[in-house]
Parts: structure tokens; sequence; C-alpha cells
């Protein structure tokens, strides 16, 4: 927050310009590590050896979910310990 007359000093050069003020980048999701969406091999052939609808949903649910959670879990623990080696 500013005044008119500091605004008017900056602009004549009697005051020091203010520092830019920090915004962070948009956020934008992780790419997926293979770029077709899937998981390892093993969980792509599961779920191909699926039969029916509800057991491709539930192999679905066993593999898929399991992999983005671990993968999450990892990588908010990685940004945690950057954050706290960083010194105050």
């Amino acid at each position: 927050v500013t005044t008119e007359w500091g605004d008017i000093q900056r602009r004549l050069g009697n005051f020091a310009p203010l520092p830019e003020v920090f915004t962070p980048d948009p956020w934008a999701p992780a790419e997926e590590a293979s770029g077709d969406g899937g998981g390892s091999a093993r969980e792509r052939d599961a779920l191909d050896a699926a039969t029916s609808a509800r057991e491709l949903d539930a192999r679905e649910d066993d593999f898929v979910d399991d992999a983005f959670l671990e993968d999450y879990r990892r990588a908010r623990m990685e940004q945690l310990r950057a954050a706290a080696a960083v010194p105050r």
C-alpha cells in the first residue's frame, strides 16, 4: 500500500522504486511419466486381462489409485524435505 505522496516522490526519483510484487506461477498438474496414461507393464496386462466391466473397475481401483497415491506421497515428501532444508 502506498500513498499519493510516496508515488509522486518515486516518479520524481526522490524515493527508491518499490520492489516487484511476488506472484507465483500458475498451477499446472504434473505430466504423467508415461505418455499413454497407464502404469507399469504388469498393471496394463492385468487391466487388459479383465473380462467384465465390473472386474475392470475393481482392477483399475487396485492398481491406478495405489500407484497414484504412492507417487503423490513420494513427491510431496520430497517437496516438504526441500522446503525444510531452506534456511530461514
